[in-house]
């Protein structure tokens, strides 16, 4: 019988027939060469009715298919195969993955870190920290989230708030040129121009949306230029974050959650505090559009509000999780010429600049809304304050970081402005009277604070483009 046969031969017989027969690959793997030649013995004969034989093992019953009884059979290697694939393979060690760690602190052993906790005081946590600022598109957000960035990069106070000096990257793709003019006027505005501040400006949006590609090429690109100079990445602007997620659905938490994840991961990485620029929906300005899961992720949420075709708008820190809530401000558009083009035309450069210090409404109370007469003082005091208000000059009427002006440099720039007429005595007169009405005016509404010498902004109201 072929049982009977098959015993008189081993597996490493030369002569045995799957050890000749190079069907079975010869003595490359002697054990389970002889199973399969036994497996092909005892497999019944195919009936020569005329029909087709099965091709291969896919077309027979599921029954009639031989086990695979060992790695070869799987077109696998084994510890016996030594073909050079096989020998080269033999050198790798593979080790399973690393377990994650779980540290377990003792509540007395809990130790308060003494590093800072807030990049812009009471504003901006120090990262890693996620925040996002939300607002209608044209409201200035992308304007102010530049100034904030260039006022910790150049170590300046943000409306009399200390900051961490550091490096910020802003990354955008929207207007590149004009973001470009805007910059050159926000640093000469700011009177850094020259000093080799740390902003840089990245003008290519990485897709944050589909895995962690296009965040690691931004990490290592911003790596590569924040080492050398030697401070610490404090901030990465990423504007916007509908750019940041192209062919993905804001409205769909699976696509947001991609990118708040390489959001933290570059948070993580830099230790830095992330602000993601988003738009908020047409129904309401009081939340970013789409999924809330962003929301719900930022360490701090900022509301950016600006009237249809007005030149100032107004900042509210909405939410915070680790720092007081509430502090609002107001900031104006201004243009300033920075060169001249090929055809002899100016080129200019829109910046933004703090018209109030950063400080909390009276709860309930609402901004009031300036008549056009008022509006022009209150504009000219702005610029006032801007070009020569000083901090502290209001002594106790007012916090000590209080930008104010005198009454007489006030005066100056209303003549400057054209509004004070002083052709003869009566004008005169009635230009003093007309200015006194309306800033008692702008007084009780709580637009500004006044002594009989000096004058300020509060942030009681929000100026109105008439």
């Amino acid at each position: 019988m072929l049982i009977d046969a098959l015993t008189t031969f081993q597996d490493d017989d030369p002569a045995a027939p799957w050890n000749t027969d190079p069907m079975y690959g010869g003595p490359k793997n002697r054990a389970s060469m002889r199973r399969s030649w036994e497996a092909a013995q005892v497999a019944p004969e195919p009936q020569d009715d005329g029909s087709e034989a099965p091709a291969s093992a896919e077309d027979l019953p599921r029954d009639n298919i031989p086990p695979a009884t060992s790695p070869l059979e799987f077109g696998l290697p084994t510890e016996t195969s030594k073909s050079s694939e096989d020998a080269s393979m033999s050198n790798v060690t593979f080790r399973p993955p690393a377990l994650k760690a779980f540290p377990v602190e003792w509540l007395d052993d809990i130790v308060a870190s003494e590093e800072p906790t807030q990049l812009i005081r009471g504003i901006l946590p120090m990262g890693p920290a996620l925040g996002v600022m939300f607002g209608p598109p044209k409201t200035l957000k992308s304007m102010l989230a530049s100034l904030m960035g260039l006022h910790i990069a150049a170590a300046l106070p943000f409306g009399g708030r200390e900051v961490q000096t550091g490096g910020v990257a802003w990354v955008t793709s929207e207007g590149i040129n004009g973001a470009r003019r805007r910059l050159v006027a926000s640093r000469r505005a700011l009177g850094i121009e020259g000093r080799r501040v740390p902003f840089a400006f990245i003008p290519v949006m990485p897709n944050l949306g589909a895995g962690q590609d296009d965040r690691l090429r931004l990490q290592t690109a911003i790596e590569n230029k924040i080492k050398p100079l030697g401070v610490p990445l404090r901030m990465i602007i990423l504007d916007t974050l509908r750019r940041a997620m192209p062919g993905k659905s804001e409205n769909k938490p699976e696509d947001v959650s991609v990118v708040v994840d390489n959001c933290d991961a570059l948070a993580r990485h830099f230790g830095c505090f992330v602000l993601l620029i988003h738009h908020s929906p047409r129904s309401t300005d009081d939340r970013g559009s789409g999924s809330n899961l962003s929301d719900a992720a930022a360490d701090v949420m900022l509301s950016v509000k600006r009237e249809e075709g007005a030149r100032r708008a107004t900042a509210t820190v909405k939410t915070a999780k680790d720092a007081e809530e509430g502090a609002t401000w107001d900031f104006e558009l201004r243009t300033m010429e920075i060169g001249i083009d090929r055809q002899g035309h100016a080129i200019t450069g829109a910046f933004v600049e703090l018209c109030s210090e950063p400080g909390r409404l009276i709860a309930g109370a609402k901004r009031a809304k300036l008549s056009p007469a008022q509006q022009h003082i209150f504009d000219i005091l702005t610029e006032a304050l801007i070009a020569e208000g000083k901090s502290g000059a209001a002594g106790e009427a007012a916090p000590p970081t209080t930008v104010a002006v005198s009454r007489e440099t006030l005066k100056a720039y209303c003549k400057k402005k054209g509004w004070w007429d002083s052709s003869d005595k009566e004008t005169e007169k009635s230009s003093r009277t007309r200015l006194g009405a309306r800033l008692t005016e702008l007084a009780g509404k709580h637009a500004i604070g006044l002594t009989d010498e000096y004058v300020w902004q509060t942030t009681g109201a929000t100026g109105e483009q008439q």
